[in-house]
C-alpha cells in the first residue's frame, strides 16, 4: 500500500512547495512518537521560573537528556512522505527520503541509491541538522519570544498533539555540479 496519499495524522497532503527564498518544502510524519509525560516532566509552565509577559516556563536539567533522546529515536526513525510527489515515497528514514528526493532531481528516477552510498558527509550533515533541531527545542533561549511561550505553553497542556521540527537540508559539496539547492524538512511528530 502506498502511503504516500494517506496522511496518518489527517493533514493535509501539499504539493512540494518553494518557501520566500525559492527551496523546495517537503512534508512528513514521524511513524514514531514522542513520549508526552517525558515533555512534561521536562518543560513545564510554573509560575517561579522564566517570566515573559505573564507567561513562565522551566525546563527540567535532570529528564532533559531522555527528552533529547526520545526525540531522536523519533526523528531519526522512518517518516511517511506526505508532500505530491510525482513518485512512490515508501515509509523510510529521513535520511533516505533525502536520496529519494536527490536521485529524482539528479536522474529523473527516485530508486538510484547507489550513487549516493559513498557521500559520507550527507549522512553527518543530517545527522547533526536533527541534533541542531533538538537542541534548539530543548533550550529556554529559543522561548524568549512571547508568541512562541505562549504557545508552547498552551499547547503542552493538551493531552495528545503534534509538533513541527523544521530542518534545512544542505547538499554536499560533492553535489554542486548538479546544483541541487538546500531544502526544508517538516517533520510532525505526535506527542502522546
Amino acid at each position: 500500500m502506498d502511503l504516500s496519499k494517506y496522511s496518518i495524522f489527517k493533514l493535509n497532503i501539499s504539493p512540494i512547495s518553494k518557501d520566500e527564498s525559492g527551496r523546495d518544502e517537503f512534508h512528513l510524519e514521524c511513524i514514531k512518537k514522542i513520549d508526552g509525560k517525558l515533555l512534561r516532566n521536562t518543560i513545564t509552565s510554573k509560575n517561579k521560573y522564566v517570566k515573559i509577559d505573564h507567561y513562565y516556563l522551566q525546563i527540567n536539567p535532570k529528564s532533559s537528556i531522555q527528552l533529547f533522546n526520545n526525540i531522536k529515536q523519533a526523528l531519526t526513525y522512518k517518516f511517511n512522505n506526505i508532500t505530491e510527489l510525482n513518485y512512490k515515497s515508501p515509509v523510510q528514514t529521513l535520511q533516505e527520503h533525502y536520496i529519494m528526493m536527490l536521485s529524482q532531481k539528479i536522474f529523473g528516477v527516485p530508486n538510484l541509491h547507489e550513487p549516493f552510498k559513498n557521500i559520507h558527509k550527507l549522512k553527518d550533515t543530517i545527522e547533526s541538522a536533527i541534533d541542531e533541531m533538538i537542541y534548539r527545542f530543548l533550550d529556554i533561549e529559543t522561548y524568549n519570544n512571547k508568541t512562541y511561550l505562549k504557545e508552547l505553553v498552551n499547547i503542552i497542556q493538551e493531552k495528545q498533539f503534534i509538533l513541527n521540527f523544521q530542518s534545512i537540508i544542505k547538499p554536499p559539496p560533492e553535489l554542486n555540479r548538479y546544483n541541487i539547492h538546500e531544502t526544508i524538512w517538516n517533520m510532525n511528530i505526535l506527542v502522546d
